[in-house]
């Protein structure tokens, strides 16, 4: 895992949006591994790269159906709730009141 992290206006949500193939760059170049950015597939790499913006967003529904966007297929327990406690979102899950 990479974390991209800095100063207000450094150009961190810029290369996040690029990584993610939200913006297009018009100078220079990307290489992950010495191998050119533009050059591999989407589906090389969806599954390996994301982005979360600087501001938290919720969608209306489930942690479960919250943690699955984007994630095609079935989503175990085990794993969910490991994915709760390596982000530390467990005790705030516990706080709540369908916990």
């Amino acid at each position: 895992m990479v974390a991209i992290i800095g100063e207000s206006g450094c150009g961190k949500s810029t290369l996040g949006k690029l990584l993610m193939r939200l913006l297009k760059f018009s100078k220079g170049e990307i290489t992950l591994d010495g191998v050119d950015y533009a050059a591999i597939k989407h589906e090389e790499y969806k599954h390996n790269v994301s982005y979360m913006s600087q501001i938290p967003f919720v969608f209306s529904g489930t942690i479960k159906e919250n943690l699955m966007v984007g994630f095609d297929g079935e989503l175990d327990e085990e794993y969910m709730a490991d994915v709760l406690r390596n982000t530390g979102m467990i005790s705030m899950l516990k706080k709540c009141q369908m916990g």
